[in-house]
Order: structure tokens, then sequence, then C-alpha cells
């Protein structure tokens, strides 16, 4: 799976890189520190999922999301929140989000998203 990591911290992209491996997802991974940097690697490659924080500077993670929605792209978009309130939740998948996950993320919360979004697209 190509993923697309956006989180402003390098320390949190490293963890998610571990918890990814740890879930046992085969994954190809592309990394941004933020969504502006993020928004030029989608116009430029082809991914399978955009993994992104919510919390980050200039484009947080649901406006991330809300922009490449209105492209219409059916990319696949999991929103991480350390705010993860069922207020979050909400709002992350009434903007077009496949799974909103918790900070930190736990490996077996990570490996349910990702069963979940094999077993919608088979």
């Amino acid at each position: 799976m190509r993923i697309l990591l956006v989180d402003d911290s390098k320390a949190a992209r490293r963890f998610l890189l571990r918890a990814l491996d740890d879930a046992g997802v085969a994954h190809r991974t592309t990394e941004a520190e933020d969504g502006s940097t993020a928004l030029n690697l989608l116009r430029e490659k082809t991914f399978d999922l955009v993994l992104c924080d919510w919390n980050m500077p200039e484009i947080n993670g649901v406006e991330l999301l809300r922009i490449v929605r209105a492209t219409g792209r059916k990319i696949r978009f999991g929103v991480i929140s350390s705010l993860a309130s069922g207020r979050d939740v909400e709002v992350a998948l009434k903007s077009g989000a496949d799974f909103v996950l918790a900070k930190p993320v736990q490996v077996p919360a990570l490996r349910d998203a990702f069963a979940a979004l094999e077993r919608r697209s088979a």
C-alpha cells in the first residue's frame, strides 16, 4: 500500500511508521511535514491512503481532507487526532475521512482500521 504520511512532528511520523510495521501493514510510505507539502505530493504521485495528523499549522488535517475530497479523488483518508473526542470524530467523518484514530496511535486500533478498509474494498 502506498501511504502518504502527513504530520508536522518528525517523531510522530517515526512512531506511525513503526506502528504500521507492527500492525503488519505492507507499505511504501512517503512523508510530508505539512498540508502544503502533502498537496504538492498528491499532485505529483499516486497514493492508496493519506494518513494525516489533524493539528498542523497552515493547513490542518481536516482542511487537507476537505481539499482532497473537493477534487473528487477517491483516495482513502485517515485522520489522527490527540483530541479524538466524539465531536472531532464526527467532523472528520462528515468531511470524508475513512477512519479517525486517537493519538498516540495504538497498534490494535491501526490494525482494525486497515482491516475495515480491506472489508469495504472487497
